[in-house]
């Protein structure tokens, strides 16, 4: 390692946290900052309509789970929204991030229709629908995000591919990663 590594990785050992956080986080970019820094960074999942609502456990570090986002923060119920409009808990299927929090943005400034698309009533209480595809895996008990249902996710011959996914595969080849 080089004088300069050496001194970067130094600053950063003094710091206390680190936070990966909107957008899932490919396993070779977070093993590469751990190379560099000698931390693990905490992954989280939030949106400026949400505010932070899944989290990693912040002790101890080695209990974080690379490529997944945790689990809910205290008060925030999350669930996931398949493709049939049925909403599932605790199981592996995929579908939208649904969310009902009491730090939850209650409408879009001036846009009614964006609002109304934008939430589901279920059980009575008022789910906001993220845009975003996930799976909770039970085995692990922690949410990982697949990507974005407008952009990130590939359909074909019946199966959803995350980019994010085709993302990491290609970060671990030894002529993308450097």
């Amino acid at each position: 390692m080089a004088a300069k590594d050496r001194t970067i990785r130094r600053r950063l050992r003094q710091l206390r946290l680190m936070v990966s956080g909107s957008a899932a986080l490919p396993v070779p970019v977070l093993d590469r900052w751990r190379k560099i820094s000698g931390h693990t960074l905490l992954e989280r999942y939030g949106m400026t309509e949400t505010g932070m609502v899944l989290t990693n456990p912040y002790e101890p570090a080695s209990n974080r789970i690379p490529s997944y986002v945790g689990k809910p923060f205290p008060g925030i119920d999350v669930a996931i929204l398949d493709d049939n409009g049925d909403i599932h808990r605790d199981d592996s299927t995929e579908g939208e991030l649904i969310i009902k929090s009491p730090s939850l943005f209650d409408r879009y400034l001036d846009n009614p229709e964006a609002t109304e698309a934008t939430f589901l009533d279920w059980e009575g209480d008022k789910w906001f629908k993220t845009g975003d595809c996930a799976v909770y895996h039970s085995d692990v008990d922690s949410y990982k995000i697949l990507g974005r249902l407008s952009a990130d996710i590939i359909k074909k011959s019946g199966y959803k591919i995350s980019a994010l996914e085709i993302e990491d595969v290609l970060l671990q080849h030894e002529a993308v990663s450097e």
